[in-house]
């Protein structure tokens, strides 16, 4: 190694503490990113498992109203006895 002045190696060393230093905010600035990120996709998930119990509520509730018509409609044979009866709900 050449022999640096006090002055050279003491720029040389303000230099790479400067650059330390903006790799350290840098580093700060990628972590909290990553933070901020990690919250969302937690979010993310939930409202996913929220979505799901709404889509097997959906699904139960669509079973009861199609159940539900089958045993109000009675199909052909109700027909076919000639019931003119009209339900309630009609």
């Amino acid at each position: 190694m050449t022999n640096l002045s006090y002055g050279e190696l003491a720029k040389e060393l303000k230099s790479v503490q400067d650059q330390l230093a903006a790799e350290g905010s840098r580093c700060q600035k990628l972590e909290s990113q990553i933070a901020a990120a990690r919250k969302r996709l937690e979010s993310a998930g939930s409202l996913e498992n929220e979505l799901e119990v709404l889509h097997q509520h959906i699904s139960q509730v669509e079973e009861t109203i199609a159940t539900t018509q089958r045993r109000k409609s009675g199909g052909v044979w109700k027909w076919v006895a000639g019931s003119t009866e009209v339900s309630d709900d009609e």
